[in-house]
């Protein structure tokens, strides 16, 4: 072979490999880029306007989408939030809370922990306990939550022992409002636990409390509109870019994820919490019975209230997550009154599929014919 000739197909060969090898670079830096995210998935528009995170939090799948000026900032300042909360006051504050209390002594506890438990017991009294934040004891009893390996109902003594402790009518809480020195309200929010052995979690209101911290803080950006999914907890805030309102979809509570029977339709510049409880999220079968995460405090048991689903909407994301519990536990008809109290609305399904809607939400839900 000519020498020239061989030259060159040499320089091409080193030419296409130095290409390749660039090329491999560029991926796998991008590759890199990916992986070195904090977040299973990061998406943003090109113009900056509309961005969408999504991560595992909370012990549930959380979907925060952003849009207007600042949207990726925003996405993750509402993750900020859900971490802060969930790391610090959700789950530090309340386990030293219940180690270190002493019966009938103020435990001084911080503003957002005040504030979260001050509304979760004005909801567990309205319902007379059909929302209870101490029925962890229960929960653990009956280990449906994450424990379905050598399920067994438990005993009766073992589910009165249980309910020995349960009771929020324990606990109180109230703002200090004396003086100091410097004549300076202390406004100090204080937690009383009457009796010993308490335990409490306020899972049952968590992920919508979470929302309404983001909410305070999305008002203080310029964001124009966002879509934050916690679980079975919602936030619709504002508008898309494109001015349009949020539609959110309500599950088949015995069909798959993607099996709906209806949606909610909201207009721009909504700002809502929807949240629901139902049978289906958590729950085992043994003989041929399904045994759920929702307890009755009045018999220790899964409730069975004729209902299956409970979504309620309201301003609140944490009294729309503690209403759908306590909605699902008293069953339709006891449930009007206290949706009213708290100017909310709710889509019930009940034991035969039948859907019922509050008249709030009447032209807002539309369902899904077979």
């Amino acid at each position: 072979m000519d020498r020239k000739i061989s030259t060159a197909l040499k320089m091409l060969a080193l030419s296409i490999a130095l290409v390749f090898i660039y090329k491999l670079g560029v991926e796998n830096k991008n590759d890199t880029d990916r992986n070195d995210s904090q977040y299973a998935y990061v998406s943003t528009s090109a113009d900056g306007r509309e961005s969408r995170i999504r991560d595992y939090r909370m012990g549930t799948s959380v979907s925060v989408t952003t849009y207007g000026v600042g949207a990726e900032e925003s996405a993750v300042l509402a993750f900020e939030c859900i971490d802060r909360l969930d790391g610090q006051v959700l789950t530090l504050e309340i386990d030293r809370l219940v180690a270190d209390y002493k019966v009938g002594e103020p435990y001084r506890v911080s503003d957002e922990l005040y504030n979260a438990l001050r509304q979760s017991l004005d909801i567990c009294a309205d319902s007379n306990g059909a929302l209870d934040i101490t029925i962890e004891p229960l929960n653990r009893l009956w280990g449906i939550e994450g424990k379905y390996d050598g399920f067994q109902v438990p005993s009766d003594d073992e589910i009165s022992a249980a309910l020995d402790v349960v009771g929020y009518e324990n606990i109180s809480a109230y703002i200090d409002k004396s003086k100091d020195s410097n004549n300076v309200n202390n406004d100090a929010g204080y937690i009383v636990i009457d009796k010993e052995n308490m335990d409490f979690a306020i899972g049952a209101v968590g992920k919508g409390y979470a929302l309404d911290i983001i909410r305070e803080a999305l008002e203080k950006s310029e964001i124009q509109g966002a879509c934050v999914t916690i679980g079975g907890s919602i936030l619709v805030y504002g508008s898309k870019t494109n001015g349009e309102g949020f539609t959110v979809g309500i599950r088949n509570p015995r069909g798959d994820e993607a099996d709906l029977i209806g949606r909610l339709i909201f207009e721009a510049n909504d700002m809502v919490c929807i949240s629901t409880s139902g049978d289906y999220e958590k729950y085992v079968e043994s003989d041929g019975v399904r045994y759920h995460h929702i307890f009755d405090r009045s018999t220790g048991y899964p409730a069975k209230s004729g209902l299956i689903s409970v979504t309620v909407v309201c301003e609140s994301g944490l009294y729309s997550d503690g209403l759908s519990t306590a909605c699902f536990v008293l069953g339709y008809d006891k449930s009007l009154e206290l949706l009213e109290k708290y100017n909310a609305d709710a889509v019930f399904v009940n034991d035969d599929g039948n859907i019922i809607i509050t008249d709030g939400l009447k032209g807002k839900f539309i369902p899904i014919d077979d």
